[in-house]
C-alpha cells in the first residue's frame, strides 16, 4: 500500500514537471533553448527522502551469577567438601608436628670502627710529611673503615670451612651419612649417589640454611643468627664464630702491620732526608701501636653487644600457619572438584536431551 501511494505521488509530480516545462518552453529567439533537432532532456526525478535505518544488533542475554545455584551445588557435594577439607587439615597438622623443630640463636654485634687505622695517616695528608712521602714513592694507603671487609670475612668460605673442620661438624651436619663421610650416604642437601658429602657441600649447607647475617643500616649493628635443631649447639656456634673472626682479623692486622714496618724500615735506609725519616718514624710508631692494640683487644673487629643464648622456642615449623594453609588448600581443592563434577554432569545431561 505504501509503495503504491509513493508511485502515485511520483506520477503526479512527473506530470506537473512536464506541464511546467511546456509552459516555460523558450521561443525560437531565446538563445537559451535547445538547438533545432536536439532532444530536450526530461527533468531529473528524485525519490522522496527516507531517513537511514540504524543497524540492528542481535541481543544476547548475559549470564548472571546465581548464588542460590552455587549454594545448591555446595550442599549437594557437602560430604565430599567436608571429607577433603578435613583430610587436608589433618595431614597438615600431622606434618607440622612431625617436622623437626629448628631453633634460632642470635648474637648482636657492633662492628668496631678502626679509628687508629683511619686516622694514623690522616695527619700526614694535611701536613708537609704527606707531600714528602708522596715524592719519595712511599704509599700512604687508602685508609677508611674496614667494616665491610670484616663483615665479608664473617661470611667467607675460608672462615666457614676452617670452623667446620676444627669443630668436626661433618657428622653433625650430615647425620644420615655413615660417620658424616661414607660413600652412598644421604645428607641434608639431598641424596649422594656414590659420593660422600664434601666440605663444599658442608659450606653450602651452612651458608644457605644455618648461618644468617643481617646488618641494620640505621643503627649500624650486626646480627649473626644460627638456625639448628639443637638450641645449645646453635648458641655455641654463634658465639664461636664471633671469637674466631675476631681472632682471625686480629692476626691479619698484626701481619699487615709487621709487613708495613718492614717496608718502612727498608725505605728508611734509602733516604737521607731528615723530614722523610721523621715521617717514616711516625708511621712505624703508628704501625707498632696497631700491633699492640690487636694483641690486647679480644674484640678486635666485632664487639659483642648481646651474646647468643640457647633459645626456648623454635622458629620452624610455624605450626598454626601450616594448619591454616592445609585447611585452605583442602577447601579450595574440594570446591574445585565439586563444581567441575557438577559442570560435567550438566553437560552430559544437556547432550542427552538434545540427542
Amino acid at each position: 500500500m505504501v509503495k503504491r501511494s509513493l508511485y502515485k505521488v511520483g506520477e503526479a509530480r512527473l506530470r506537473d514537471a512536464e506541464k511546467a516545462r511546456q509552459d516555460n518552453q523558450p521561443s525560437h529567439e531565446d538563445p537559451g533553448g535547445p538547438e533545432p533537432g536536439e532532444k530536450a532532456q526530461p527533468p531529473e526525478f528524485r525519490a522522496p527522502y527516507q531517513a537511514p535505518m540504524p543497524p540492528v544488533y542481535p541481543y544476547y542475554p548475559e549470564d548472571e551469577i546465581d548464588l542460590f545455584e552455587y549454594c545448591q551445588v555446595m550442599l549437594g557435594y557437602k560430604k565430599l567438601i567436608l571429607l577433603l577439607t578435613l583430610a587436608s587439615t589433618l595431614l597438615a597438622l600431622a606434618a607440622a608436628f612431625l617436622m623437626t623443630p629448628v631453633y634460632r640463636a642470635e648474637v648482636l654485634l657492633a662492628p668496631v670502627s678502626l679509628e687508629e687505622d683511619d686516622s694514623k695517616l690522616s695527619a700526614f695528608n694535611s701536613s708537609q710529611f704527606g707531600d714528602i712521602l708522596a715524592r719519595s714513592g712511599i704509599s700512604m694507603g687508602a685508609g677508611g673503615k674496614q667494616i665491610a671487609r670484616h663483615i665479608a670475612t664473617l661470611g667467607s668460605r675460608s672462615l666457614t670451612t676452617s670452623f667446620i673442620e676444627d669443630e668436626n661438624l661433618m657428622p653433625v651436619l650430615f647425620p644420615e651419612a655413615e660417620g658424616g663421610g661414607s660413600e652412598g650416604g644421604k645428607g641434608s642437601l639431598g641424596f649422594f649417589e656414590g659420593d660422600a658429602p664434601t666440605l663444599w657441600d658442608a659450606f653450602n649447607l651452612f651458608d644457605h640454611e644455618i648461618r644468617f647475617i643481617d646488618l641494620d643500616r640505621s643503627t649500624g649493628l650486626l646480627t649473626l643468627a644460627i638456625e639448628w635443631r639443637d638450641p645449645e649447639l646453635a648458641a655455641e656456634w654463634a658465639n664461636s664464630l664471633v671469637l674466631r673472626v675476631n681472632k682471625l682479623l686480629s692476626s691479619q692486622a698484626i701481619e699487615e702491620a709487621r709487613t708495613s714496618i718492614s717496608y718502612l724500615e727498608k725505605q728508611l735506609t734509602k733516604t737521607s732526608s731528615v723530614e722523610v725519616q721523621q715521617a717514616i718514624y711516625r708511621l712505624i710508631e703508628a704501625e707498632t701501636k696497631q700491633i699492640m692494640l690487636a694483641n690486647v683487644q679480644d674484640e678486635y673487629a666485632f664487639k659483642v653487644v648481646d651474646p647468643a643464648v640457647a633459645p626456648q622456642e623454635p622458629v620452624k615449623p610455624q605450626r598454626p600457619l601450616i594448619v591454616v594453609l592445609g585447611f585452605l588448600v583442602g577447601l579450595i581443592a574440594a570446591l574445585f572438584i565439586a563444581f567441575f563434577h557438577n559442570a560435567v554432569v550438566n553437560y552430559r545431561k544437556r547432550r542427552r536431551e538434545t540427542a
